[in-house]
């Protein structure tokens, strides 16, 4: 065999090999960019189903005691901590976590936010009441009945009542059928399932990067499930008794009312269309979240490619001028998706955009 022959074989081969390269990388981009997609859907949706589990409170014999607060940390290869799996804080009691969540100034925004609930809940300002303004339910009940004012302390009278009985039971939101969500807990939550589902539940896939930072290392991609993030938690309130609303709400949920019941005898039984009953309201809460991903490789062309940027055509000495040292382009993006519309990704960033709805139907 000639050495031109050796030389065309060799080159061929080489050609073979980076082309193949690409087409692997190609395809390992579209097959795991969508599975890190919806796996990224998947651990936002289940923090939400897992704060709506309320695990810090137990109920034993009608009493609430302490429950679960916390889960397994998740460690990086070096056995060092990576996430958390604390959600709530340490050494509080069940009575601690419930006043923390519920006393916090973004509850208190959102109770008293007319975009969300539009007094459309009396027991969820109840529940404010108690907790965040406990010295109003020092009331007691009247004796007078010719007091003008006799029916509206009696009804006040009631309301701390019945405020104070919800504190002691610590009802929430939830419990309502309205699904109000702790950012603070539930992005702990969601950096925790990330990590636990990226990495298999294995630290030896969490493990540094060339900048020395700790990752998720999943299929050609670097996941920094620590940086994730929840962007947005959108509150929406429909009126199933108005028919827009109900066709919007069955739009975002595809969810058929009627087949769970919300009819015409339904409403009559509420008292009817012109009746304003809380139990003909649904709460829609859309969670946005960012995930900052890169991309790594899974065959040699990232060595091949960084080995030949790194080289001039004088020898192999391209690293002595900066201006001529090229490097592989893994810069970090941005996995974005949620809410209730469907948000249009920048050109380059992964694909399947999607939207994540959690609702409570009474």
């Amino acid at each position: 065999m000639s050495v031109k022959t050796i030389f065309k074989v060799l080159l061929g081969t080489i050609v073979i090999m980076v082309l193949s390269s690409i087409v692997i990388e190609i395809m390992n981009i579209s097959i795991t960019a969508l599975q890190l997609t919806q796996i990224s859907k998947l651990a936002c949706r289940q923090s939400a189903v897992l704060f709506s589990q309320e695990t810090y409170k137990e109920r034993s014999d009608g009493a609430v005691t302490g429950g679960s607060t916390s889960m397994s940390a998740v460690t990086n290869t070096d056995g060092g901590l990576y996430i958390d799996g604390n959600f709530y804080g340490y050494a509080l009691t069940a009575e601690q976590i419930y006043t923390n969540i519920y006393s916090s100034n973004s509850f208190k925004s959102w109770v008293s936010s007319a975009e969300v609930l539009k007094g459309n809940w009396k027991s969820i300002n109840l529940i404010n009441r108690a907790i965040n303004d406990p010295s109003s339910l020092n009331v007691s009940l009247p004796t007078d009945v010719n007091d003008p004012n006799y029916d509206a302390l009696v009804d006040d009278y009631t309301d701390a009542m019945l405020a104070k009985s919800y504190k002691n039971v610590m009802m929430t939101p939830l419990n309502m059928g309205v699904p109000y969500m702790d950012k603070g807990v539930l992005e702990k939550i969601f950096k925790w399932n990330l990590a636990q589902l990226t990495s298999d539940c294995s630290s030896s896939l969490i493990r540094k990067d060339d900048n020395g930072d700790y990752c998720v290392f999943y299929k050609g991609f670097r996941v920094y499930a620590d940086q994730a993030t929840i962007t947005n938690i959108e509150y929406r309130v429909y009126d199933l008794n108005d028919s827009s609303e109900k066709s919007e709400f069955e739009r975002i949920t595809h969810i058929d009312t009627d087949k769970l019941g919300f009819d015409d005898s339904l409403i009559q039984y509420l008292g009817g269309y012109d009746n304003d009953d809380e139990r003909k309201r649904v709460c829609v809460v859309g969670l946005e979240f960012s995930v900052p991903v890169a991309y790594e490789g899974v065959t040699p062309i990232k060595s091949i490619m960084n080995y030949v940027w790194n080289q001039s055509v004088e020898g192999l000495d391209g690293n002595q001028s900066n201006s001529n040292t090229k490097t592989w382009n893994d810069s970090t993006a941005n996995l974005v998706s949620g809410g209730f519309g469907d948000n249009v990704l920048p050109y380059g960033v992964l694909p399947v955009p999607g939207k994540l709805t959690y609702y409570v139907v009474r």
